[in-house]
């Protein structure tokens, strides 16, 4: 459930900005929800979990913000390889 709300959190952060950036309007809102959508699962420890983070970081940076700061911490994710199972 958390790594939903993160989910969450990188969208609303990154149309909070394309509102401030010069990207306000229904199209910038649509890029932004599409470049999101596009990076497969941003579950915590998948690359689409760090590539919204890195997104969000960008626009954060962009949009004048002078201390953004990143933490890290430990956390125990179940990683999908594909399975199976028949009956």
């Amino acid at each position: 459930m958390r790594s939903n709300h993160l989910g969450l959190l990188y969208i609303i952060c990154a149309l909070a900005l394309t509102a401030h950036s010069g990207g306000a309007g229904e199209e910038g809102v649509r890029e932004t929800v599409a470049y999101l959508s596009a990076l497969g699962s941003r579950v915590s420890g998948y690359p689409g979990a760090a590539a919204a983070a890195d997104y969000v970081e960008r626009r954060l940076r962009a949009s004048g913000l002078a201390e953004v700061v990143r933490d890290s911490f430990a956390i125990t994710v179940p990683i999908d390889r594909g399975g199976e199972l028949r009956l």
